[in-house]
């Protein structure tokens, strides 16, 4: 099964520009403008709008890629590179949805980054202590700003638990750097198809479809599975991280298609935006338990293929 193919309205561009000013500030910007300008110049661009705009983000995304930097930062150009490369070849073949398409750029994107890994003799210690070292002094000098305007003890023992909090947030991107680097480009692959097929006259490849029929090949399964048996045997302390990050990445995904579900029912019980807005707030307050909710509505989903019953139901009432 795959998500919808039909090509979006082209209303909703002014939101994907928000969403993409909001996406740069979190991470780099390239990681949706690169495979933006590379879809639009292998899509011929037949106007002057897609012209300059797949100048602006092909220059800035190679102003980052010709960057100096540290192997983390490496990587993820590199896997940026890889991805979309594949990302866009794999657009001939029309069957593949978007999902499918993305997952197998982010698996050629993780066999070439290894490869660069031996050829470079590169280690994953070296990755964990530079991303460790990054994030830690980029959170010291905010830290150091904040300290500077700080006043009173109860300012002082907020700074300390902000520090303790930013410790501990880059001892688990460090731990988890792989499959957090796979989130981001599956995250940059999704906004930059949006934009495509929002601006481009004429695009090759389906389009990214609506969020509520999210979903993907229940074969990725064995993909938790096989990293949880490793993660569960002892003796194989080598393997366990990659097999951790593998089981983050797939459990993001199955989260993601449980959301989906849960967006598909309210779709069928006509949900306004009031009451949805409500539930995005009292979510986030409650945001471990409503991963482990979609995590285990994504599973039941790729089991019982439970939009299809519902619909199915509702359809004969």
């Amino acid at each position: 099964m795959t998500a919808s193919l039909d090509r979006p309205p082209p209303r909703g561009l002014g939101r994907l520009v928000l969403v993409a000013v909001a996406f740069g500030l979190l991470v780099p910007a390239p990681l949706f403008a690169f495979p933006f300008a590379v879809m639009l110049a292998f899509s011929r661009p037949a106007s002057r709008g897609e012209v300059i705009m797949a100048s602006l983000a092909g220059g800035l995304s190679m102003w980052w890629l010709l960057q100096p930097g540290n192997p983390p930062d490496q990587a993820l150009r590199a896997a940026l590179l890889l991805s979309t490369a594949a990302f866009v070849l794999l657009a001939r073949f029309g069957a593949l949805s978007f999902t499918h398409r993305a997952l197998i750029a982010i698996g050629v994107a993780t066999a070439g980054v290894t490869l660069f890994f031996v050829a470079f003799g590169w280690s994953w210690d070296q990755l964990h202590w530079w991303v460790i070292s990054q994030r830690t002094q980029e959170g010291g000098q905010a830290l150091a700003v904040l300290r500077a305007g700080a006043r009173g003890d109860s300012s002082a023992a907020l700074i300390d638990n902000l520090q303790t909090v930013l410790a501990r947030s880059a001892a688990f991107e460090a731990d988890n750097y792989a499959a957090m680097t796979g989130l981001k480009l599956l995250a940059g692959l999704a906004l930059a198809t949006a934009l495509y097929h929002r601006v481009a006259t004429n695009p090759r490849g389906p389009a990214l479809g609506r969020f509520r029929d999210f979903r993907f090949t229940e074969h990725l399964g064995w993909a938790a599975a096989i990293p949880l048996v490793i993660i569960l045997l002892p003796d194989l302390i080598r393997a366990k991280v990659a097999a951790a990050n593998m089981l983050l990445l797939v459990g993001a995904l199955y989260a993601l298609r449980g959301l989906a579900v849960a967006a598909f029912v309210a779709g069928l019980a006509g949900t306004g935006p009031i009451a949805t807005a409500l539930v995005l707030m009292a979510a986030f307050f409650m945001l471990p338990v409503v991963i482990g909710g979609g995590i285990l509505l994504g599973v039941l989903d790729a089991g019982m293929d439970l939009r299809r019953r519902w619909k199915r139901e509702s359809s004969k009432q």
